[in-house]
């Protein structure tokens, strides 16, 4: 409602081309992305934003 384009991402193969897509339109973007509730997930806690966003430029 203000504007954004959203998209749902089920298959984590479709996360990249989603990301790579939400980049290139430069408009606000959401991407809600379904996870496996019983998956674990490392995450180290700092994430480079700037080498993400040149990665799907």
């Amino acid at each position: 409602s203000y504007g954004a384009h959203g998209r749902r991402i089920e298959d984590p193969e479709e996360l990249g081309p989603a990301l790579a897509e939400a980049i290139r339109r430069g408009e606000p973007t959401v991407l809600d992305v379904i996870m496996d509730k019983n998956v674990r997930v490392p995450v180290s806690g700092i994430w480079d934003v700037n080498e993400i966003y040149g990665r799907y430029r």
